[in-house]
């Protein structure tokens, strides 16, 4: 049978598994009983404390209950205090707003950050914002008075090994005149910094969209596409991924869209963000 152990000032009290039925506990000078139809049941009640901060040398497994945060928290062997039942990390929605046209020159791997004015975070699980464009910080599911930037920011109260993917559909189109030419966009999950558009990290493999045409014609291209990006974060506290992308073209007039135009075409922007293990 399983067994619990609690541990209280210097008593020592052993629980049998938590039953529907009364069961009984023992401490050095007393008998209490726990579970459904209990009578004298057991007192067990995690301190409250205000902030972790104020706790000196806390033994791995404490259990505590922070007033500050509104969440209980247990200390353990790597991360040190971590919200219970928050390393499930997980957290799913969409991005919709306007087909988007993006615009580049021919580049050799300036990576930019993908944004518009009217992009707006739908959440299907999990709490996140939607980045702000510039060094406006993110506040919800829109930016007010600056364009929304392609990605999402979420609040890592575990560090961990965390997985960021984007689901997108695209068109484009090479637009020749008398010469062959190609169209090539590659994107490429980042952490950014929480208010500006610097790489902290890459998360990984990129993804690549192409498009050629070798005769005098105009080529017309789509699909979808799915990617993703691992990241390591060590600290809690706000972390920002955008949707970056570098556009290659070497064809005049070809263009590239997130979205499409076709009748009951899905232009959101699907994305998920995990916690997929420890550091």
């Amino acid at each position: 049978m399983k067994k619990l152990l609690f541990a209280l000032g210097t008593s020592v009290l052993l629980a049998s598994s938590v039953s529907a039925e009364p069961k009984s506990v023992f401490d050095q000078a007393k008998t209490y009983s726990y579970g459904l139809g209990c009578t004298d049941c057991f007192p067990f009640v995690a301190p409250s404390i205000v902030g972790t901060g104020s706790i000196n040398n806390p033994e791995i497994g404490a259990i505590v209950y922070d007033t500050t945060d509104d969440k209980f928290k247990g200390y353990d062997a790597t991360g040190g205090w971590q919200n219970v039942g928050d390393k499930n990390f997980h957290v799913r929605g969409n991005i919709t707003g306007t087909i988007q046209q993006l615009f580049g020159t021919l580049s050799s791997g300036g990576y930019i950050g993908i944004e518009q004015p009217d992009y707006s975070m739908n959440l299907d699980s999990g709490s996140a914002r939607i980045p702000c464009s510039g060094t406006t910080a993110a506040t919800g599911t829109e930016c007010s008075g600056v364009n929304e930037s392609l990605g999402v920011e979420i609040d890592v109260t575990s560090p961990g090994h965390y997985r960021a993917c984007f689901h997108i559909n695209y068109e484009y189109s090479t637009i020749i005149a008398g010469n062959s030419g190609e169209v090539i966009a590659t994107f490429q999950i980042v952490q950014t910094g929480n208010t500006d558009q610097s790489i902290v990290a890459s998360g990984g493999p990129r993804g690549i969209i192409s498009g050629d045409n070798a005769s005098n014609a105009t080529s017309l291209g789509g699909g979808s596409m799915r990617f993703c990006g691992d990241f390591d974060f060590a600290t809690t506290g706000p972390k920002t991924i955008r949707l970056f992308w570098d556009y290659d073209v070497s064809a005049v007039g070809s263009t590239f869209r997130l979205g499409s135009a076709q009748t009951g075409a899905d232009n959101n922007i699907y994305f998920t963000v995990d916690r997929i293990g420890s550091l």
